[in-house]
């Protein structure tokens, strides 16, 4: 009985500190018109809020003023995360009304850049097009 006791106590104690460590709190990074040049992105922006776990994190991305990718001549906008010259495509979506949002659970946890671009391709293997978001991220 002492056994199965200390075992329960300690596995508790494990799923504890688990818990603890793997999640952190959330992260707001805002992006910004990566072009003051550009009057169809000017007024656009983002929210990103990122939540980094043990081996991957949990992004959502909510996205408002966004034009219509009609008038940009391109079809998707696609979520890139940068670490240095290092691009790396986590996914896309697409605008209503001036809105968009993209979730995702990328496994990577080391990068200081969300751009997001507006291109012809959901899945172009560099990025292309028009940056239309930026937002540095800092380390946590």
């Amino acid at each position: 009985m002492r056994k199965l006791l200390v075992s329960a106590v300690l596995a508790g104690s494990v799923l504890g500190l688990t818990s603890t460590v793997s999640q952190a709190a959330p992260v707001s990074v805002m992006l910004h018109p990566a072009s003051m040049h550009n009057m169809m992105i000017e007024h656009s922006t983002a929210t990103a809020t990122i939540t980094y776990l043990a081996h991957d994190v949990d992004i959502a991305l909510h996205a408002h003023k966004l034009p219509a990718l009609a008038s940009l001549h391109e079809k998707w906008y696609v979520v890139w995360l940068v670490n240095g010259s290092h691009w790396i495509r986590v996914g896309s979506f697409m605008s209503h009304g001036g809105n968009g949002t993209w979730m995702g659970m990328p496994m990577v946890t080391k990068f200081t850049k969300i751009v997001v671009y507006a291109q012809k391709s959901a899945v172009a293997a560099r990025p292309g097009g028009i940056e239309v978001l930026a937002g540095n991220v800092m380390h946590h």
